[in-house]
């Protein structure tokens, strides 16, 4: 069972490591360790309930995927998808300088559906071991709960006001000409 722990730890460190390049890809051309802190720090105002859900997901997040048992790598793997996503809502979203992605673009929409529902589909997926329901379904259901309101409140916050303007119509042109530039190559 330790061994599974600290195996699981590396898996999570490897995660990390694969993905800091897509962030020096970037035109960034100086990338101190100082602004990842200032990024990871939460935010003021409004923001601050949003940055305490994503730190409750992480948290909680992490201890279910201790909690999830033996031989359910899956779940296990779904688990470590949701940790790396709240990493990067908290990182590349947002108007700080290590953001790439505004709170209104379309890949915004994937990672914020995905802390929502990918907890909840763990939660359904963990199977009882030796007739007992395992640990880790209920704290799957709360970071899934917790997803679902730090959906919510993005939306409220960051999404509301500020993307009224965003055309539904131009990202779909992107995307037919993404399909087009694919298929053609």
């Amino acid at each position: 069972m330790l061994l599974r722990r600290y195996l699981l730890a590396g898996l999570f460190l490897l995660l990390l490591m694969v993905s800091v390049p897509p962030a020096f890809a970037q035109a960034a051309e100086d990338i101190e360790l100082s602004d990842i802190i200032d990024a990871l720090a939460p935010r003021e105002g409004d923001l601050l309930l949003v940055d305490i859900l994503l730190y409750l997901i992480f948290v909680v997040g992490m201890v279910t995927s201790f909690l999830i048992p033996d031989k359910q790598m899956f779940p296990s793997l779904l688990i470590f998808m949701v940790l790396g996503l709240t990493v990067i809502a908290k990182l590349l979203i947002g108007d700080h300088t290590s953001a790439i992605l505004d709170p209104c673009d379309l890949p915004v929409l994937a990672i914020n559906v995905s802390i929502f529902v990918v907890p909840l589909i763990v939660a359904g997926m963990l199977r009882n071991v030796k007739g007992k329901p395992p640990k880790a379904r209920i704290p799957a259901v709360i970071v899934g709960l917790a997803g679902g309101g730090y959906f919510f409140l993005f939306w409220a916050f960051e999404q509301r006001e500020d993307c009224e303007g965003a055309d539904l119509v131009q990202a779909f042109e992107y995307a037919y000409d993404y399909v087009n530039i694919v298929l053609m190559a």
